[in-house]
Formats: C-alpha cells, sequence, structure tokens
C-alpha cells in the first residue's frame, strides 16, 4: 500500500509540475503612454508597474500550488494511481491562474493609471493645468542724466513739477521744444549734450542784468507851491 501510495504522489507531482500556477509573464491590460508622457517615461512605468503587479501575486501562487499539491496528495492517499491526482492538481492550479491573472492585470492597471498612463476602461488621467503665469513686476527705472536734464528744464520753465528721472511723455515733449528753440537737431531724448546745452541757457538766464526800471514816461515834477 505504501508503494502504492509513493508511485501515485510521485507520478501526480510530476505532472503537476507541467500545470503549476505561475506568476503572469504580461498583462492582458491595454495600455499606451498618457497625456505628456515620453515613450521613455512609458518604458520605465510599464517595468515599475509590472514588478510590482508581480509582487502582488506571489503569495496567491504559492497559495494556489500548495492547495494543488495537498489535493493529489489527498488523492494519491486514497489509493488512486490512474492519474486523478495529477488531473484534480491541474484542475486547481487552472482555477486558481484565472483569478492570479485577474489581480496581476488589477494591480498593472491601476499603478498605470496612478503615473498618468492611459489605460483601457479606465477614465483617461487629466493633464495638469499649466502654471499661472508669473506677475509682471513693473520696475521704474530713475535715470541721473534724465533728473538732471529735467531740473533744467524746470529752471528754463520749460517743464513743470519735479524731476523724478523718469523719461515720459512730458519731458520729451519739453525737451522737444526746448532743441526747437535753440535750433537744435529735435529728438526729444536726454543726453549729455543736450544737458550742456540747457545748462549753457540756464547760465545765460542766470547772468542777465536786471531789466531796468519802468520809466515814467515824459512828466515833469512840479515845482513845490510858494509859501501863503
Amino acid at each position: 500500500m505504501t508503494g502504492f501510495l509513493a508511485r501515485g504522489i510521485a507520478f501526480g507531482g510530476i505532472a503537476l509540475l507541467a500545470a503549476c500556477a505561475q506568476t503572469p509573464l504580461a498583462p492582458t491590460t491595454a495600455v499606451t503612454p498618457g497625456p505628456g508622457k515620453s515613450p521613455a517615461d512609458f518604458q520605465a512605468d510599464y517595468a515599475t508597474c509590472r514588478q510590482a503587479a508581480a509582487l502582488s501575486v506571489a503569495a496567491l501562487v504559492n497559495a494556489a500550488n500548495n492547495q494543488a499539491l495537498a489535493g493529489a496528495a489527498a488523492v494519491a492517499a486514497s489509493g488512486d494511481t490512474t492519474g486523478n491526482a495529477a488531473a484534480a492538481g491541474a484542475q486547481t492550479s487552472t482555477q486558481a491562474q484565472g483569478g492570479i491573472q485577474q489581480q496581476y492585470d488589477a494591480t498593472f492597471a491601476n499603478c498605470m493609471y496612478a503615473k498618468g498612463e492611459l489605460v483601457a476602461g479606465m477614465v483617461p488621467p487629466e493633464a495638469a493645468p499649466p502654471p499661472p503665469p508669473e506677475p509682471e513686476v513693473h520696475m521704474v527705472v530713475r535715470d541721473p542724466l534724465v533728473m538732471k536734464v529735467q531740473r533744467a528744464l524746470v529752471q528754463l520753465g520749460y517743464l513743470h513739477g519735479g524731476a523724478d528721472g523718469v523719461a515720459g511723455p512730458r519731458t520729451t515733449a519739453a525737451i522737444r521744444q526746448f532743441e526747437s528753440d535753440k535750433g537744435l537737431t529735435v529728438d526729444g531724448v536726454s543726453s549729455h549734450n543736450l544737458l550742456s546745452q540747457l545748462q549753457a541757457a540756464a547760465g545765460s538766464a542766470g547772468s542777465a542784468p536786471p531789466p531796468p526800471p519802468e520809466s515814467s514816461g515824459d512828466k515833469f515834477a512840479l515845482p513845490p507851491p510858494p509859501p501863503k
């Protein structure tokens, strides 16, 4: 009896080796690169998710094979040496293999979806919105040369207001008016040559003699009346 049992278990174990549960070689879920994903990114995600899927079914594969061996041993222990033990074990492994593949595919699909890839049967992930544009920073550049030109224009009466060093439209208009009055090339641009012309004009205005007092006309002073 012991010999029959040993031969039955050995025959069933050899047959089970060809029908044992295995880790799936590849997923059956269709996946394609997601928005903004390069081929290299997709291949890296594919390899990572296959590894995660294999780890997720490792325990299921071991449990299925152990169960199949235990079932084959039980049939063989009953004295059946016709191969029913191997058939029973193979059937158990085949049934388990379907569930293993499903678990493998589910883990793989969720992994790929989480990484932003397109997975058949799952809603495509939305592409991340572009970052909002950075607010424009308007820096006021105060030019020392422009400030000197403005002060000279104010002194000569061409520009009203303070000197801020910013060449705005009023400064440009004042420069053009001065250049036109002095017969210079009219361009409205602050320059060292213009500043020299302004300073010369301001110096001339400051050194001019004061205007004579107003004349009293042709009036003659009358002598005082004689005492009474």
